[in-house]
């Protein structure tokens, strides 16, 4: 008997030594388990067009990334083309349009207006003639420039000056970084006379290039595409979590141009990208001007605005600032009569 409760004593203890044991084994797994972070596989581009990006999505689906499609220099070479992919692949984006070039194409800036995903914007009426050092010089001329081109084009007095990088809103004020600490002296008071007026100002956060020689980009979809994602990660940005592209219409007016800009908008969608428009950008809403329709030739003159000196307006606040200040007499001269706009 007692060789029989020898043995099972000997085996109890055994399989309680056993049991300690893995418990121990199981916690220090559990412990490597819980601190060991999940590492997320790098996959290409293409991986991601072939499995809609799960591996890498399902690790940063937490995180909204907005980005702001924006197109310059329109309606011209290229905009039906931008018009077509926009509509077809369903998403927003803002059009920065040159109030001579919608005199020119009334029919594409009509196509344009007609898709609710779009909000055009004013890009001045000149677009300097490329002078912009002597353009930006003169502040009234500025002024009545990018006035008459919101006369033409209509809306919200969203603005983005033609060759300069440079911001205006509530939140936000920056000028151009590539110009000199002297020269944006001088072009600031066109800047702060623009704002004083009521114009949100949008820069851009990155630009997707293209070449001057044949106006056509300079990357593909999926460079581009890896350049955006790059500068979000190192927060390079204007606005945590908001990323604005710079692009042109002319840069996607042929059959290359047309695949690399459908391949750029579903690589953003793949991958979870939210696109939308710059009035979304601001908190702040700018006013609405509605869009000047008659045929006879019309022109702003800011009355008496070119009494007073821009730099004393810019001081002022917005309480302080005199109305007769800021408020845009419209000739029609046609019939040689001034109302206010």
């Amino acid at each position: 008997m007692n060789k029989y409760k020898k043995y099972f004593l000997a085996t109890l203890l055994s399989l309680t030594a056993l049991g300690m044991t893995t418990d121990k084994l199981h916690a220090k797994n559990q412990f490597y388990t819980e601190q060991v972070p999940l590492t997320v596989k790098q996959v290409s581009s293409s991986s991601i067009i072939g499995d809609l990006g799960v591996v890498e999505n399902h690790a940063i689906k937490s995180t909204k990334k907005i980005i702001y499609l924006t197109f310059d220099d329109g309606p011209g070479a290229g905009t039906k083309a931008v018009l077509d992919i926009l509509k077809k692949e369903n998403v927003k984006a803002t059009m920065f349009y040159i109030g001579e070039n919608v005199a020119d194409n009334e029919n594409l800036f009509q196509k344009a207006l007609a898709n609710p995903n779009l909000l055009i914007a004013n890009h001045t009426y000149t677009h300097a003639h490329g002078h912009y050092a002597r353009f930006y010089s003169d502040a009234f001329g500025v002024l009545d420039d990018i006035d008459k081109a919101q006369l033409e084009i209509g809306g919200a007095k969203y603005l983005r000056l033609a060759g300069r990088n440079v911001w205006r809103m509530p939140e936000l004020s920056k000028n151009d970084n590539a110009l000199s600490s002297s020269r944006s002296k001088v072009e600031n008071e066109a800047y702060d006379l623009l704002d004083a007026d009521g114009y949100q100002i949008y820069g851009w956060d990155i630009e997707w290039e293209f070449s001057h020689t044949t106006g056509y980009a300079k990357w593909g979809g999926e460079s581009m595409y890896n350049r955006v994602e790059r500068q979000y990660k190192k927060n390079r940005l204007n606005k945590t979590g908001k990323i604005i592209l710079l692009t042109h219409d002319r840069m996607f007016r042929n059959n290359l141009g047309k695949r690399r800009l459908r391949t750029f908008i579903r690589l953003l969608k793949a991958n979870r990208w939210t696109l939308e428009t710059i009035d979304s950008y601001s908190s702040s809403t700018p006013k609405t001007i509605v869009r000047n329709t008659t045929k006879s030739k019309t022109r702003v003159v800011s009355i008496p605005r070119k009494m007073l000196k821009a730099s004393a307006i810019k001081k002022k606040t917005k309480k302080q600032r005199n109305p007769l200040d800021i408020f845009d007499i419209v000739q029609d001269n046609s019939k040689s009569s001034y109302k206010v706009a």
